[in-house]
Protein backbone atom coordinates (compact mmCIF):
# COMPACT_ATOMS: atom_id res chain seq x y z
CA UNK A 1 0.00 0.00 0.00
CA UNK A 2 1.11 3.50 -1.19
CA UNK A 3 1.33 6.55 1.46
CA UNK A 4 -0.83 9.76 0.76
CA UNK A 5 2.96 11.17 0.37
CA UNK A 6 4.08 8.82 -2.01
CA UNK A 7 0.62 9.08 -4.00
CA UNK A 8 0.77 13.11 -3.94
CA UNK A 9 3.92 12.78 -6.29
CA UNK A 10 2.81 11.20 -9.22
CA UNK A 11 0.99 13.23 -11.66
CA UNK A 12 -2.61 14.59 -11.05
CA UNK A 13 -4.13 13.27 -14.04
CA UNK A 14 -2.60 9.37 -12.46
CA UNK A 15 -4.51 10.03 -9.22
CA UNK A 16 -8.28 8.68 -8.88
CA UNK A 17 -10.32 8.42 -6.07
CA UNK A 18 -12.84 5.62 -5.76
CA UNK A 19 -16.04 5.91 -2.94
CA UNK A 20 -17.55 2.53 -2.05
CA UNK A 21 -21.10 4.44 -0.32
CA UNK A 22 -22.91 1.76 1.70
CA UNK A 23 -26.48 2.64 3.11
CA UNK A 24 -27.07 1.03 6.20
CA UNK A 25 -30.34 1.16 6.35
CA UNK A 26 -31.05 -1.49 3.42
CA UNK A 27 -27.23 -2.98 3.78
CA UNK A 28 -26.80 -1.98 -0.36
CA UNK A 29 -24.00 -0.29 -1.81
CA UNK A 30 -24.35 2.57 -4.64
CA UNK A 31 -22.89 0.89 -7.90
CA UNK A 32 -23.02 3.10 -10.99
CA UNK A 33 -23.78 1.51 -14.08
CA UNK A 34 -21.62 3.32 -17.36
CA UNK A 35 -24.25 4.47 -19.85
CA UNK A 36 -22.55 7.07 -22.21
CA UNK A 37 -21.58 5.36 -25.19
CA UNK A 38 -18.16 5.25 -26.55
CA UNK A 39 -16.75 5.86 -22.99
CA UNK A 40 -14.25 3.73 -21.02
CA UNK A 41 -16.04 1.11 -19.27
CA UNK A 42 -19.84 1.44 -21.09
CA UNK A 43 -21.83 -1.07 -19.58
CA UNK A 44 -20.29 -1.45 -16.52
CA UNK A 45 -20.98 -1.85 -13.83
CA UNK A 46 -18.67 -0.19 -11.48
CA UNK A 47 -17.69 1.46 -7.87
CA UNK A 48 -17.81 5.15 -8.74
CA UNK A 49 -14.90 7.12 -9.28
CA UNK A 50 -13.19 10.67 -10.20
CA UNK A 51 -10.13 12.33 -10.96
CA UNK A 52 -7.56 13.88 -8.00
CA UNK A 53 -6.77 17.65 -9.23
CA UNK A 54 -3.47 19.30 -8.81
CA UNK A 55 -2.28 19.59 -5.55
CA UNK A 56 -5.65 18.20 -4.10
CA UNK A 57 -5.18 15.67 -1.32
CA UNK A 58 -7.24 12.50 -1.75
CA UNK A 59 -9.77 12.69 1.12
CA UNK A 60 -10.49 16.44 -0.54
CA UNK A 61 -10.98 15.04 -3.66
CA UNK A 62 -13.64 12.20 -2.34
CA UNK A 63 -15.72 14.61 -0.79
CA UNK A 64 -15.78 16.82 -3.82
CA UNK A 65 -16.61 13.90 -5.92
CA UNK A 66 -19.10 12.77 -3.94
CA UNK A 67 -20.83 16.15 -3.76
CA UNK A 68 -20.49 16.81 -7.66
CA UNK A 69 -21.55 13.02 -8.41
CA UNK A 70 -24.05 12.00 -5.87
CA UNK A 71 -25.12 15.53 -3.92
CA UNK A 72 -23.85 13.80 -0.55
CA UNK A 73 -21.51 14.73 2.09
CA UNK A 74 -19.34 11.78 4.02
CA UNK A 75 -19.83 11.91 7.88
CA UNK A 76 -17.71 7.98 7.98
CA UNK A 77 -14.93 7.75 5.70
CA UNK A 78 -12.66 4.49 5.88
CA UNK A 79 -9.73 4.32 3.71
CA UNK A 80 -9.33 0.66 1.98
CA UNK A 81 -6.38 0.67 0.03
CA UNK A 82 -4.63 2.54 -2.53
CA UNK A 83 -3.29 0.37 -5.72
CA UNK A 84 -2.52 0.85 -8.93
CA UNK A 85 -4.54 0.04 -11.80
CA UNK A 86 -4.53 -0.44 -15.58
CA UNK A 87 -7.73 0.75 -17.31
CA UNK A 88 -8.85 -1.09 -20.64
CA UNK A 89 -7.25 1.12 -22.82
CA UNK A 90 -3.83 0.59 -20.88
CA UNK A 91 -3.31 3.94 -19.28
CA UNK A 92 -2.17 3.64 -15.13
CA UNK A 93 -3.73 4.85 -12.60
CA UNK A 94 -3.01 5.25 -9.07
CA UNK A 95 -6.02 4.42 -6.91
CA UNK A 96 -7.42 5.54 -3.34
CA UNK A 97 -10.56 3.51 -2.69
CA UNK A 98 -12.76 4.59 0.31
CA UNK A 99 -15.64 2.69 2.36
CA UNK A 100 -18.10 5.65 3.16
CA UNK A 101 -20.19 4.44 5.76
CA UNK A 102 -22.24 7.28 6.50
CA UNK A 103 -23.35 10.40 5.09
CA UNK A 104 -25.48 13.17 4.91
CA UNK A 105 -28.05 14.19 2.35
CA UNK A 106 -30.42 12.20 0.18
CA UNK A 107 -28.56 10.40 -3.05
CA UNK A 108 -29.02 11.80 -5.97
CA UNK A 109 -27.73 10.82 -9.84
CA UNK A 110 -26.37 14.18 -10.51
CA UNK A 111 -24.51 12.88 -13.46
CA UNK A 112 -27.35 11.24 -15.62
CA UNK A 113 -25.92 11.72 -18.73
CA UNK A 114 -23.04 9.67 -17.87
CA UNK A 115 -24.72 6.58 -15.51
CA UNK A 116 -27.00 5.14 -13.61
CA UNK A 117 -27.08 4.46 -9.98
CA UNK A 118 -27.87 1.35 -8.61
CA UNK A 119 -28.60 0.06 -5.14
CA UNK A 120 -26.61 -3.80 -4.52
CA UNK A 121 -26.19 -6.11 -2.22
CA UNK A 122 -22.75 -7.06 -1.22
CA UNK A 123 -23.84 -10.61 -3.37
CA UNK A 124 -25.27 -8.40 -6.30
CA UNK A 125 -22.58 -6.30 -6.76
CA UNK A 126 -20.02 -8.97 -7.06
CA UNK A 127 -22.31 -10.98 -9.49
CA UNK A 128 -22.73 -7.58 -11.52
CA UNK A 129 -19.37 -6.51 -11.60
CA UNK A 130 -17.13 -7.76 -14.15
CA UNK A 131 -13.67 -5.41 -13.68
CA UNK A 132 -11.10 -7.25 -10.92
CA UNK A 133 -10.35 -3.64 -9.46
CA UNK A 134 -14.16 -3.25 -8.29
CA UNK A 135 -14.24 -6.29 -6.72
CA UNK A 136 -10.92 -5.92 -5.23
CA UNK A 137 -12.18 -3.19 -3.91
CA UNK A 138 -15.48 -5.04 -2.87
CA UNK A 139 -13.81 -7.74 -1.14
CA UNK A 140 -11.27 -5.89 0.69
CA UNK A 141 -14.37 -3.78 2.06
CA UNK A 142 -16.30 -6.51 3.30
CA UNK A 143 -15.35 -6.38 7.01
CA UNK A 144 -15.86 -3.03 7.07
CA UNK A 145 -19.13 -2.70 6.55
CA UNK A 146 -20.86 -5.49 9.17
Amino acid sequence: MLTEKESERLNPQDRVVMFLVYNSSNNKFIIEERTRKNSVYYGSFMIPAGHINENEKSEDALVRELWEEQGIVPTEILHIDTFKNVSMHGNTFLVDAYLIKSYQGEIVNKEPEKCNLHQMSFEEAIQNMEHVHNKYVLLKAEGLFR
